[in-house]
C-alpha cells in the first residue's frame, strides 16, 4: 500500500471515529472498537514504515 493510500484510509477512518455523530450512526460497541483498532493498526504501520528512520 502506498504512503498516499495508507494516508487516506488513516483520514477516512479517523473521521469516523472521532465524528460526534458516531451514536447517530447505530454502530455497535463491538463495531466502534473494531474501527478503532484499525485505526490503530493502520497508524501504527504508517508510523513503523514512514516514521521511525
Amino acid at each position: 500500500m502506498s504512503k498516499i493510500e495508507l494516508f487516506s484510509r488513516i483520514q477516512k477512518l479517523a473521521t469516523i471515529v472521532h465524528n460526534s455523530d458516531v451514536m447517530s450512526f447505530n454502530i455497535s460497541d463491538e463495531s466502534l472498537q473494531d474501527l478503532r483498532n484499525a485505526l490503530d493498526n493502520l497508524t501504527n504501520e504508517y508510523i513503523a514504515r514512514y516514521c521511525n528512520s
